[in-house]
């Protein structure tokens, strides 16, 4: 008898622990996700512009509602050019003085920019269970480098002839972000997401529509978690 009884206290002590880290669980736990992103666009940093490239991206965020998260992302664009053309250049000769003869003429651009975001995401609509229209309102940290040269190489020596170097520039700023999100559940893990990010640059007056420039996203994110955590009729 005393050895059923135990058994018995036992048995509820084991089961009263699992209830309570079950009802513990979603009120600490909240679900997060990562994912990869392509973007196209520009960013604006003090005067310079950044190119309108493809570029790469990392993107993740938490929920902190169930209508509200928070995302943080990196986003690395990268242009170059370089562009020959044979012809006929001036370039300069130490014995017989400057003259026409055969060249090459090359120009060298290269653009590098960084830009680190992190904004609010908002649910603003749900037109179906699957489906939902978010606004995104954050800010953005961008840092640009480029720099470029041209030069007239002569053909017969293949020596530089002469050279005009552009201006390098290294230049880092801030952007505010607003925008619509379409975010679309493929399963209860999966979410595709397309977005477009107006942004413009810290202190550019708003009123000015030239300061503007955007971004066009593309992302496919993996969730990690619960799947519902605060409202059980809604997912991520």
């Amino acid at each position: 008898m005393r050895k059923r009884i135990l058994l018995l206290l036992t048995s509820l002590a084991v089961l009263s622990t699992r209830l309570g880290y079950a009802q513990a669980a979603p009120a600490t736990e909240r679900p997060y996700y990562v994912g990869l992103s392509g973007t196209v666009g520009s960013y604006q940093v003090s005067a310079a512009r950044t190119s309108s490239v493809l570029a790469p991206g990392l993107v993740g965020g938490v929920r902190l509602s169930p209508r509200l998260a928070l995302e943080a992302g990196l986003s690395i664009y990268h242009s170059r050019t370089d562009q020959s053309n044979a012809g006929i250049y001036q370039v300069p000769d130490s014995l017989k003085g400057s003259g026409y003869r055969p060249g090459i003429f090359r120009s060298v651009y290269q653009e590098r920019t960084q830009a680190f975001t992190l904004a609010a995401r908002y649910r603003a609509l749900r037109p179906t269970q699957r489906l939902a229209i978010d606004v995104l309102l954050g800010g953005a940290i961008i840092h640009t480098d480029a720099y470029g040269y041209n030069l007239i190489i002569d053909q017969a020596t293949q020596a530089v002839a002469r050279g005009q170097y552009y201006a390098r520039y290294d230049a880092s700023g801030g952007s505010l972000l607003l925008g619509p999100s379409l975010r679309y559940q493929v399963s209860p893990r999966v979410q595709l997401v397309g977005e477009y990010v107006a942004n413009f640059a810290l202190g550019n007056r708003v009123s000015r529509v030239s300061r503007l420039s955007g971004t066009v996203a593309l992302s496919a994110r993996y969730c990690f978690g619960p799947l519902r955590w605060g409202d059980s009729s809604s997912t991520l």
